[in-house]
């Protein structure tokens, strides 16, 4: 298919997930943009998300049962499902990030703000740590594996 060649969407389903887990590692310029923020982490790991599970839904063999079709799937599957679920575990950190950036953004620490923001990177390091980068790993490998054709 000629077409093909030009574009093909099934490159561009498994290229997504990692396209569209951009870190987040930067604090929101003026506070006042923080709303945006949370939109675009929103809507990356919903990219993220959808496009992994739909690589492995690709990668499913229908012909075998739930257990086999499982086991059975591909090395590149395994790690767009570790890679989502990474991804979500981003969205875990909310109860300690949130406290923070709410005083910072109302002005209301009692603290200052280089307290509520230090508290802010001390978990953001964290969830870097388990959450981000192991995300990024696992869909450059699923990627790096992929057994199919692109």
């Amino acid at each position: 298919m000629a077409s093909g060649m030009l574009f093909d969407p099934m490159r561009l389903l498994r290229l997504a997930p990692l396209v569209s887990k951009k870190p987040m590692s930067f604090f929101p310029a003026g506070l006042t943009v923080f709303q945006s923020g949370v939109t675009i982490v929103v809507g990356l790991i919903t990219i993220t998300s959808s496009t992994s599970i739909a690589n492995i839904y690709l990668s499913y063999n229908n012909d075998l049962s739930i257990t086999e079709g499982i086991m059975a799937l591909p090395f590149s599957a395994k790690m767009y499902a570790l890679g989502v679920t990474c991804a979500l575990g981003h969205l875990t950190f909310i109860p300690w990030v949130a406290p923070p950036i709410e005083r910072l953004r109302t002005n209301t620490s009692n603290r200052g703000g280089s307290a509520e923001m230090e508290d802010w990177l001390s978990v953001h390091r964290i969830r870097w740590t388990v959450a981000d980068v192991p995300a990024w790993v696992a869909i450059f490998l699923a990627i790096l594996t992929f057994e199919g054709t692109l």
